[in-house]
């Protein structure tokens, strides 16, 4: 894991949404330790308390996607994940004219949808609240609002 992952500021090619959030988080959490971009496996073994995480869970879900899944923001302290979700969550997006076809934008956005489905029930399993932000929440306050609802449940 490299360090960069727990650093005190956003990786410099977030989203603006993202830094917003972020600076929320350390605002309403001053003591917490906000990790970004944490892995989802590692949430999942802490809640389990063991050093490898059982077959049936993160492991099949890993193995079907073939990459390690991460969360954008996880406050151990409350048990939550937060996920930022662009406009590619909910629908297809062509990244570049021309060079981009719509049948690979369709692609991308299904297999967009099953990560997510899958980020949500490895969150279910662990035990922890899966608070989404989406990227139309452009206010603070209802942002903050938002988390606040979520941790509170």
């Amino acid at each position: 894991m490299k360090a960069r992952r727990f650093k005190e500021t956003p990786r410099d090619s977030a989203s603006s949404l993202h830094k917003v959030v972020f600076s929320l988080l350390k605002e309403m959490f001053p003591t917490a330790v906000i990790y970004q971009e944490y892995p989802y496996d590692k949430i999942l073994k802490s809640s389990y308390n063991l050093y490898s995480v059982p077959e049936n869970a993160y492991n099949s879900y890993y193995l079907s996607y073939g990459k390690r899944l991460r969360a954008d923001f996880y406050i151990k302290t409350y048990r939550s994940i937060i996920e930022i979700q662009g406009k590619q969550h909910y629908e297809p997006i062509r990244w570049s004219k021309g060079a981009d076809s719509w049948e690979k934008a369709v692609i991308r956005f299904n297999a967009q949808k099953r990560i997510d489905h899958i980020k949500k029930d490895i969150a279910n399993e662990a035990n922890c609240r899966y608070i989404e932000i989406d990227y139309k929440n452009t206010d603070k306050e209802a942002v903050k609002e938002i988390i606040w609802r979520e941790i509170e449940k």
